[in-house]
């Protein structure tokens, strides 16, 4: 390992947490923190990006330049090429996937098709801050074998993914009466749980107001 400098691209807090998990493993290793986009543009601007970069739950786009310049990674939480694209945690609980991925993969210029280091398994059990501590467990653990590897790290092809999923947007978070009437309660609970904070939640609507599922539980029949 002979790293001095890394950048961490993050505005998520289980991503600042993994860069604080970082810190600490490695002392020497100075961590800069980029909360946001134009943070980043700035420091492009004047040069000033380490040659290593880690990606944390950042949606915003990187240049090709610097993909080509550069040693960029991110984290998906997903078992890449499958889930590539958009709301990868929202799209597998909605289809009934608990069991998952974290793969750490280099950024490339087409989206989530880099190829990939390493996965760890994730759970996505449970509500949305239990899996962002999850997350931010396997990100740290696949970013620091990296840096305890680096430089010789083995990178595997990503095949092309068969479907790239789309990011949910708010107004597909609304609920109908039609839903509960059609999807199971399991179901439901479902879609509430993936949506919560600090996503668009889940609501209902008619012409008196809005209902807006920020947080439920579900409790399985003893049946």
């Amino acid at each position: 390992m002979n790293i001095k400098v890394i950048a961490i691209c993050t505005y998520r807090d289980w991503g600042i947490k993994t860069s604080i998990n970082l810190q600490e493993i490695f002392p020497s290793i100075n961590f800069i923190l980029i909360k946001s986009e134009d943070e980043f543009i700035t420091l492009e601007k004047e040069n000033k990006l380490p040659k290593i970069i880690f990606c944390i739950g950042w949606s915003s786009i990187i240049s090709s330049n610097l993909v080509r310049e550069k040693t960029i990674l991110g984290v998906h939480p997903s078992d890449l090429p499958e889930y590539s694209g958009g709301s990868p945690i929202q799209n597998q609980i909605i289809n009934g996937i608990t069991n998952s991925k974290m793969t750490l993969f280099k950024i490339s210029e087409e989206l989530d098709s880099g190829p990939y280091i390493s996965k760890l398994p994730l759970s996505l059990e449970g509500h949305i801050k239990d899996i962002f501590k999850r997350m931010e467990y396997t990100s740290t653990i696949l970013f620091r074998d990296f840096i305890t590897s680096y430089p010789n790290n083995i990178f595997i092809d990503i095949n092309r993914p068969s479907k790239c999923f789309k990011r949910i947007k708010p107004e597909d978070s609304e609920l109908t009466m039609a839903m509960f009437e059609k999807l199971s309660l399991k179901e439901i609970f479902d879609l509430i749980r993936c949506r919560e904070d600090p996503y668009p939640n889940c609501f209902l609507k008619d012409s008196s107001g809005k209902l807006i599922f920020k947080f439920c539980e579900f409790e399985k029949s003893s049946d």
